[in-house]
């Protein structure tokens, strides 16, 4: 059974994509894919924690707001496997990554319970963005990959006859080489 459904996994772009993120495996994924669906569905991506029923209730009377425990309105099984991957990812011996961090300081702010939640509700968002998107998990502490520097045929020539007639050129960064390149020879 369980490698039926790696098989399946495997086999989905969107279960791909999702499991992307740390510890979210082809059960989780399968399930998260088949209960969307449609990822256009939705107008906005913070609207899936509402959707599972992660999103706390509001009781509002005259003058006092307060808030509650879960609403628990969307399916439960979902809604336990988004926390099950919180509590992975906000173990011991999780290795770590920008959602552990995110998860333990709410952690720290409102207790084990409270940081489950919210990193399920936390984690419903970035899986449902990443569907409407088409998106792959990368970690926001990852700095993106720089772009290069792009310079004219005639750029190139000065820089090469610079060094012709120097016979070497020492670069230290990529700004020399760019001042280099506008210099006239």
């Amino acid at each position: 059974m369980t490698q039926k459904i790696e098989e399946l996994a495997e086999q989905n772009v969107k279960t791909q994509r999702l499991m992307t993120i740390p510890e979210v495996g082809p059960i989780t994924s399968l399930y998260f894919a088949a209960i969307i669906d449609d990822p256009k569905r939705f107008l906005k991506a913070q609207s899936s924690g509402g959707y599972f029923g992660l999103t706390p209730i509001q009781y509002s009377s005259g003058q006092q707001e307060h808030q509650g425990s879960i609403s628990k309105r969307g399916d439960p099984l979902m809604r336990k496997l988004l926390a099950g991957v919180a509590q992975r990812l906000l173990r011991t011996v999780a290795k770590s990554n920008a959602l552990k961090k995110w998860g333990q300081k709410k952690e720290k702010k409102l207790g084990k319970g409270k940081a489950v939640i919210a990193l399920a509700r936390h984690l419903s968002v970035i899986m449902l963005a990443m569907l409407m998107k088409e998106n792959l998990y990368i970690e926001p502490d990852a700095h993106p990959p720089q772009r290069g520097v792009v310079f004219t045929i005639e750029e190139l020539d000065r820089v090469t006859k610079l060094a012709q007639e120097t016979g070497t050129i020492e670069l230290k960064s990529i700004k020399q080489l760019k001042k280099l390149a506008h210099t006239k020879v």
